[in-house]
């Protein structure tokens, strides 16, 4: 079904980075969200604060999220990510989204694990936002 608004994409995608203990990850749910070529990056920094930037395929990145989502719940731990704040910049066929989140562990007692901010860009094809 096409997503005509950037910000239900955007709702989407944490929904289903965020399932149950017991439920794997819905890889193709996930795919839909994105232009088959779309390319997910990633800045981070380990705990040294050594930084680095991942860039993935989408297959990559669903790979690498199922397996830490099969890791989570076989430890018994479920994790949720949740939008705190969003601003969206649309020109024509293309939006900007900035996306600031909470995510947290759960394992009985809710445990904060920290927050982050998303750039997300989509585009209007077929119809439908797709994540570029």
């Amino acid at each position: 079904m096409p997503i005509e608004d950037p910000h239900a994409v955007v709702a989407d995608l944490y929904r289903l980075l965020s399932p149950p203990v017991g439920t794997p990850l819905d890889r193709d749910a996930l795919s839909g969200l994105f232009l088959p070529d779309a390319r997910i990056r990633a800045a981070m920094a380990d705990n040294a604060g050594v930084e680095d930037v991942v860039n993935y395929s989408v297959t990559e990145y669903l790979d690498v999220l199922e397996r830490l989502v099969q890791a989570k719940h076989e430890a018994g731990l479920a994790s949720m990510k949740r939008e705190l704040w969003e601003r969206t910049e649309c020109y024509a066929h293309v939006a900007q989204v900035f996306s600031t989140y909470e995510s947290a562990m759960t394992a009985g007692d809710r445990v904060h694990a920290g927050r982050g901010v998303n750039a997300i860009q989509l585009l209007h094809t077929d119809g439908a936002w797709r994540i570029a």
